[in-house]
């Protein structure tokens, strides 16, 4: 594995040596290709390929990455890795309970980072920006409130998006100098061994990048913003991975641009059965070419993706956007005529999501 590796780096670009967020994206896509065959070698050494052009990969990657050099029972990376994860917030409980990690906890690893945990975690504690945190779950907790109370927007829609007014000036002030991410606010996590697939500040960008029915909505006092430039760029300095934008950006109503990305709907559930738009071949390229501008994978890359982490993700991988791939409709929506001319059947039936 390790010659393999010496080979695959010697075919990086010296120009933007840890500085190529383009090249990060494309070895991280290949990485998910070999999980998804369970090919844990060729993943691994694509995550290390990633992780050698961009010096700054996200958590989840970070995570996933680590969970195949467990598996390849590589200790010296899985504590290499656990250490990068400790310095963007996760504490030592994050590796000292789950079973899949039992192998690793019995290592000369495991207890040299018990040993370096307390100078990790210091400085952890020292350089993160807890009041950028503290604002943006500030911001979450007034995102929330109300929509918990009324989760339909049916009696209370006027007054959440009045809300959603006040949210947006405060996003506008947050992003007005850079957009943060997990190296400035450290990592958010469902529980202590468990990372957020989707971090509070996206799930706040879901409510207030546009909405579906705004024309519909004559008193709803919305003071609408289109947030597409600062998230673009976001993308292009890798501050927010390609697949969060594509998914704002999909379901951002009037603000959608370029034709989308074809990331909100990669498949659709009816019947049990799982298709995929029958889109127009000039639509469809349009999709691709859009995908491509911004280093996401495939169509067909995703969906396969999204079936894996349905049907086979034993391992828990965090494969991105896996809820929100997937449309839902009602088994009497479509005729078996409309399925056959709307949709392509992927061939996979699966009960419950």
């Amino acid at each position: 594995m390790k010659k393999i590796m010496a080979i695959l780096l010697l075919f990086l670009p010296v120009v933007g040596f840890c500085d190529n967020f383009n090249e990060y994206l494309l070895y991280t896509n290949k990485a998910e290709t070999f999980l998804i065959q369970d090919n844990y070698k060729r993943a691994q050494i694509c995550y290390d390929i990633a992780f050698h052009s961009w010096n700054k990969p996200f958590a989840i990657d970070i995570f996933n990455s680590l969970k195949c050099a467990n598996l390849n029972r590589d200790y010296p990376k899985v504590k290499s890795l656990a250490v990068r994860l400790i310095s963007l917030g996760c504490e030592l409980s994050f590796f000292d309970d789950p079973d899949y990690l039992t192998g690793f906890r019995t290592s000369k690893e495991w207890r040299s980072l018990i040993n370096e945990y307390p100078n990790i975690r210091e400085k952890y504690i020292r350089n993160n920006s807890w009041k950028l945190r503290g604002q943006i779950e500030q911001i979450q907790a007034k995102d929330q409130f109300l929509r918990r109370q009324n989760p339909n927007y049916t009696f209370l829609r006027d007054s959440i998006y009045k809300e959603d007014d006040t949210i947006k000036i405060e996003l506008l002030q947050l992003f007005k100098h850079k957009f943060p991410n997990e190296y400035n606010y450290g990592v958010f996590l469902k529980d202590d061994t468990t990372l957020m697939d989707y971090e509070p500040l996206h799930i706040i960008l879901l409510h207030n990048y546009g909405k579906f029915d705004t024309s519909q909505v004559h008193n709803a006092n919305m003071h609408t913003y289109d947030f597409t430039q600062i998230l673009m760029d976001a993308v292009k300095k890798g501050d927010m991975h390609p697949e969060e934008f594509a998914l704002l950006n999909d379901r951002s109503g009037e603000f959608m641009t370029c034709g989308g990305y074809g990331q909100m709907s990669l498949l659709t559930k009816i019947k049990g059965k799982l298709y995929y738009d029958n889109y127009a071949q000039k639509a469809n390229d349009k999709f691709e070419k859009n995908r491509k501008e911004i280093g996401l994978c495939t169509q067909q890359e995703g969906r396969e993706k999204l079936i894996y982490d349905k049907k086979k993700n034993i391992n828990k991988f965090i494969l991105r956007k896996s809820t929100f791939g997937i449309v839902f409709w009602g088994d009497d929506m479509f005729s078996e005529k409309m399925i056959r001319n709307l949709f392509i059947d992927t061939g996979v039936t699966i009960d419950k999501l």
